[in-house]
């Protein structure tokens, strides 16, 4: 254990004795090795809040660092507001119940009014919520889509969208002020705090199902007959995104009964991301079983969806960006009037979604990574009275918008979405494989993929940023040299700088830690760190007019990423 860990240690073991004894015997209890990666730093607290494994430790989700990052967002909204509120959530994770009530008496103690769900609820429904009771601000207690180990704490605005970088750093100027172990005993009571605490009652949820509805494109269309299996992988969408389906006259809808009810502990799919084909596994196997057309999965904060679509004998699963660029073609053929609108997507995803935009005359804003980038945009577009002219915002990490009246990626809105965009081309003789080739026949192939390398821990951390900077330190000759294809254009955005071989421009975008190369044979390559988990992120884009070449490429530099990570 080295100095910093040893001296957190030590701390820890010295205050646990007036706070609890059941947490004291745990800490003595721990390995060296465990006890070294839970106490070498304090868990960084950004612009998405709070994500990590659970356990004792400065380095871990707990009562402890809960209890500290609240209040330092307590303390931050008195600073700002006069009589602040928070919308509190929390989703099917071991423990997210007892963060958000214990959260809920932080605030309390604070002064802080607190609007709270009595029950698990999807991450898009908090974001609805802040809009909807005008409060000053929202939490809710999830992890996403990461194992059943971590838990996280995210936070929103006023506007309903997650933080800003500013709000963040004044945030963390407040917790920096905090020891989690002092006062801690007197600031999570909740002896004087009922009357500030309310539980949210189902008229606000009901709002929200309605508000989904009505972003429907098939109003008053035939009845449904896609048959669809649903899983929300033992998380949040459990209740809503069934009735949303249903009540949108989907009548021929299966649920996997294993992944069904909410379970902290994902038996089934140890990874519940719709991301991954292991998690997709029971829902492709009811699907075949049952004859289904369509499979969508939630993860457990049910903010992402994933889907699988039955083509021939077997099922197909698609990515972010092929479902974002489906939806977006499916936009162009049922709705009118589309010429200026607006789609919003993130820079690492897919460029392909430009050329249909530009076919139909519509603008596409670029943002950085992060939903709450689209969520300012569409605030943006409020303030200047044309939110109506939003239409559809994504990222290629399974997150898709259409709903104006929330903030954050969702996943009950692309259910829905999804299933009505599926029964219409059914409906016209066509599977989405099919119009995905349609759409790729007319523009040209492209194909995407994204690779992750896990380096946990501290050496992880500093592996992640030697690769980083190998690609951020190498000249044109360089590179291309290493792609074994010319590069065109050098995109550093932490520089916040654009190079092509003779010249700079100034990137207008807040600063961030990715890199992106555009190579002369239509190839996109874009690194950047996680910044919720122990990753490095490779986002690899191909076009081409012959689909073999395209998948040639996509192959020839994922290995060129494996490579340089292993040599690394």
């Amino acid at each position: 254990m080295n100095e910093i860990a040893l001296g957190n240690f030590n701390i820890w073991k010295k205050k646990l004795q007036k706070i609890s004894r059941k947490d004291l015997e745990r800490l003595l209890e721990m390995k060296e090795e465990d006890a070294s990666d839970s106490f070498y730093k304090a868990l960084s607290f950004g612009t998405g809040g709070l994500r990590g494994k659970m356990g004792l430790g400065t380095n871990r989700i707990n009562e402890y660092t809960i209890y500290k990052a609240t209040r330092g967002v307590g303390l931050y909204l008195k600073s700002k507001f006069n009589k602040p509120s928070v919308v509190i959530g929390y989703d099917s994770r071991n423990h997210s119940r007892e963060y958000a009530y214990l959260s809920a008496n932080v605030f309390a103690n604070l002064g802080i009014k607190v609007h709270i769900f009595r029950e698990l609820i999807p991450t898009p429904v908090v974001s609805f919520a802040i809009r909807y009771l005008k409060a000053s601000a929202g939490i809710i207690l999830t992890a996403s889509h990461n194992p059943k180990e971590y838990n996280g704490y995210k936070v929103y605005n006023e506007n309903a969208n997650q933080i800003t970088l500013d709000e963040a750093n004044s945030i963390i100027d407040e917790i920096n002020k905090i020891d989690p172990l002092n006062e801690f005993l007197e600031y999570t009571n909740n002896i004087n705090t009922s009357l500030l605490i309310n539980e949210i009652n189902d008229d606000l949820i009901d709002d929200y199902i309605k508000s989904t509805e009505k972003t429907s494109l098939l109003q008053g269309f035939y009845s449904k007959e896609i048959k669809i299996v649903y899983t929300p992988l033992n998380g949040a969408g459990y209740k809503l995104v069934p009735e949303v389906l249903k009540n949108r006259g989907f009548k021929n809808v299966l649920i996997v009964d294993e992944q069904k009810n909410p379970d902290g502990n994902f038996p089934t799919c140890p990874k519940p991301n719709p991301e991954l084909k292991e998690a997709m596994e029971l829902g492709i196997k009811l699907a075949k079983s049952s004859n289904s057309d369509l499979l969508i999965a939630t993860d457990p904060d049910c903010d992402r969806c994933g889907i699988g679509v039955r083509h021939n004998d077997d099922f197909v699963l698609l990515n972010g960006n092929e479902v974002a660029i489906l939806m977006l073609n499916y936009l162009t053929e049922v709705k009118r009037d589309l010429v200026d609108k607006e789609i919003v997507r993130s820079i690492v995803s897919t460029s392909f979604i430009d050329k249909i935009a530009k076919a139909s005359n519509i603008k596409v804003k670029k943002v950085l990574t992060g939903f709450k980038f689209i969520g300012e945009e569409m605030n943006r577009l409020e303030r200047k009275g044309k939110l109506d002219d939003f239409l559809f915002g994504f990222e290629e990490s399974y997150g898709y918008l259409t709903n104006k009246e929330v903030r954050d990626k969702d996943a009950v809105n692309a259910a829905l979405f999804i299933a009505e965009m599926s029964e219409y081309y059914r409906h016209n003789g066509h599977s989405l494989i099919e119009q995905l080739d349609d759409v790729y026949k007319k523009y040209g192939y492209n194909k995407t993929i994204l690779l992750t390398e896990e380096l946990d821990g501290e050496k992880g951390l500093k592996r992640i940023e030697e690769i980083v900077q190998k690609f951020r330190n190498m000249y044109f000759n360089e590179l291309d040299e290493l792609f074994s294809e010319k590069v065109s254009v050098k995109e550093d955005y932490l520089l916040s700088k654009s190079f092509s071989r003779h010249a700079s421009s100034e990137i207008l975008l807040p600063k961030s830690n990715v890199l992106i190369f555009m190579l002369e044979d239509e190839t996109r390559f874009m690194i950047r760190p996680s910044g919720t988990e122990p990753k490095i992120k490779c986002y690899i884009e191909t076009n081409d007019k012959d689909k073999k070449e395209c998948l040639l490429k996509l192959d020839k530099y994922a290995n060129l990423f494996r490579k340089i990570v292993n040599e690394l």
